[in-house]
């Protein structure tokens, strides 16, 4: 959900070097960007609505990738009215949005 795959959309400062480190040098390496874009295995990618705007700019340049690599774009789950930690909890609730479309991705055959 809302994931980080390119650490070099994020401005000098933010809290995702907690977990990486303040080297930004090393952003470019750490990207999963092009192995994400050249998985041959069906993939849905999401982002929310309330998301901070690095997370739009994450799955913007993992769908660009995605698109420049096999031709398509991928499957997207935009959560409307949600954050990162919204669309998580609520799912299995009677507010559910996301459950039942993450059940119909995994089925789907192959």
């Amino acid at each position: 959900m809302s994931g980080i795959y390119a650490l070099d959309v994020y401005p000098d400062g933010h809290d995702y070097q907690v977990y990486y480190g303040t080297d930004r040098a090393l952003d470019a390496s750490r990207s999963t960007v092009d192995s994400l874009a050249a998985l041959d295995i069906p993939s849905l990618f999401t982002v929310c609505e309330f998301d901070p705007v690095p997370f739009h700019r994450n799955l913007a340049a993992l769908f660009a990738a995605r698109v420049r690599v096999t031709g398509r774009c991928p499957f997207v789950l935009y959560q409307r009215g949600h954050n990162h930690v919204s669309v998580t909890m609520q799912i299995g609730s009677e507010l559910d949005t996301a459950g039942d479309e993450l059940a119909a991705f995994i089925r789907q055959p192959g």
